[in-house]
């Protein structure tokens, strides 16, 4: 039987983690070849490229050493770990990504970390089962968006946070369902809206056509608009959908579950950025 934990859940996480290190990375010399390579580790690691460490060309067992009684163990576990080769980046079954990390079945990806079933991606942090999607975190199931943060099942989005099944869109906060909207905040199922007004599609498409949203004064005077909407919009104590018996933030299609950033998935406690687990306690990024 596994013993209670002595530590709190916050406490718990932090030894976890504590040796992850996510979005920086490095050049460096592959210890095995002497080639050059993009790795996530610094020295005094010994490090091989990924094709190297995952081959049957070394064995663990050849690091092996005696104990040494006159040594305390956490000094010989130190230095086995030094010796012992890295993977130069935790990048599984994908494609042209050198340049990411934590990723995943992807193909052409570049800058993104936490990079799961994506394709033709960068600039990105915690993306999932998405295409074409550029500056965008914590976003998920999506097409053709830019410097969009936490939304899912949206396609032709920009600038959008907290929203999802949304397509052809600019400057969403809180929205679900809508079509070709401009500067929304907390609409649904809505179509042709600008800065929450409703419009004809000729009024959308010539007001669309006027804007140049390659200008950064654009782009700030269009956020202040959007600020009255904001501060009037009631906002939910947290952001749970479509699940059942659900405690803490960021909870997609899940039920019994206690944590963040969890999707579909069942019996959880402590759980941080998971996808499809059951019956699981203190598990994160998975």
């Amino acid at each position: 039987m596994i013993p209670f934990p002595k530590f709190c859940p916050e406490e718990r996480q932090k030894r976890r983690l504590v040796f992850r290190n996510f979005t920086c990375l490095y050049k460096s010399q592959c210890d095995g070849t002497g080639k050059s390579i993009i790795t996530m580790y610094r020295k005094p690691y010994t490090i091989y490229n990924n094709d190297l460490w995952w081959s049957d060309a070394r064995d663990a067992l050849d690091y092996g050493v005696d104990f040494d009684f006159s040594k305390t163990f956490t000094e010989q576990f130190a230095a086995l770990v030094l010796a012992v080769p890295k993977y130069a980046t935790h990048n599984l079954n994908s494609e042209n990504s050198q340049y990411t990390n934590m990723t995943a079945n992807s193909k052409n990806c570049y800058l993104m970390s936490g990079c799961i079933n994506n394709e033709d991606c960068a600039y990105g942090h915690i993306v999932w089962y998405s295409e074409d999607l550029y500056d965008c975190a914590y976003t998920k199931t999506s097409q053709d968006s830019f410097q969009c943060v936490d939304c899912f099942h949206i396609n032709k989005v920009a600038y959008a946070n907290d929203s999802q099944y949304c397509a052809e869109c600019f400057f969403l906060y809180r929205c679900a369902g809508c079509t070709n909207c401009f500067g929304c905040v907390g609409l649904s199922n809505r179509q042709y809206c600008i800065f929450n007004k409703q419009h004809t599609k000729e009024e959308y498409d010539a007001y669309i056509a006027s804007l140049n949203l390659a200008d950064p004064a654009v782009i700030k005077n269009i956020q202040s608009q959007m600020d009255p909407l904001l501060h009037k919009m009631l906002r939910p104590m947290d952001d749970i959908t479509e699940s059942e018996r659900a405690v803490g933030d960021y909870l997609i299609q899940s039920k019994d579950v206690l944590g963040f950033d969890i999707v579909e998935s069942e019996k959880v406690r402590y759980g941080y950025t998971i996808g499809k687990f059951i019956d699981s306690q203190d598990v994160c990024f998975s």
